[in-house]
């Protein structure tokens, strides 16, 4: 038999092999959720709303308040009590996109019942952005522990992946999920064209 042939079909073979054993890893990944890679892409690339559905029902709403510089406010279990269909807006103040949609959001926040979750540094920092930003229509929403109020880590329970975010929530459950910069001015047409009960 000739032995260039038989380099040939050699080669063909091994290359046969290496897609096979490609496609069974990634098979292997997708197959398996608890496995540590797609976790790792998932929780660090997007998340579905089946994901910030997790989230939410893990939050302890009881120590969530809007943020008063007073200290009393209302409770975010009074919010949802009051509004049924809301919109729920992550950010910082050191996060770029976020003040990059600031406007988007601002324009949005007219059209439904706004919360939002952010997750900052410290009290100064925050005061003064808010000062500079005194448009805002939304109200922050602040940890109440021990009758003091601080703002809120984005690891534990609050652990959003993506900011800026905002979660479309009715009755309880998350309805749909925008991500980014892009997500927040799809959101912002889901709004203006939408047929959605509120």
């Amino acid at each position: 038999m000739d032995i260039h042939f038989l380099a040939i079909a050699n080669k063909k073979n091994i290359i046969n092999y290496i897609i096979v054993a490609l496609f069974a890893f990634f098979a292997g990944m997708l197959l398996c959720p608890q496995g540590k890679v797609i976790f790792l892409i998932r929780s660090k690339m997007n998340y579905t709303r089946g994901t910030a559905q997790k989230l939410y029902n893990q939050w302890d709403k009881s120590k969530l308040f809007f943020y008063s510089d007073s200290g009393e406010s209302k409770s975010f279990i009074e919010f949802e009590a009051e509004n049924k269909t809301y919109a729920l807006y992550f950010w910082a103040t050191w996060c770029p996109h976020c003040v990059n949609v600031f406007e988007t959001v601002a324009a949005s926040s007219k059209n439904i019942s706004f919360a939002s979750l952010p997750f900052e540094k410290n009290e100064e920092s925050y005061l003064a952005y808010k000062r500079e930003h005194d448009d805002y229509l939304w109200q922050d929403l602040v940890l109440n522990e021990n009758g003091k109020q601080k703002f809120i880590p984005r690891e534990k329970e609050f652990n959003v992946p993506l900011i800026p975010s905002v979660w479309l929530i009715k009755n309880g459950k998350v309805k749909k999920v925008f991500i980014g910069e892009r997500g927040i001015k799809k959101f912002s047409l889901y709004l203006a064209n939408s047929h959605f009960e509120y």
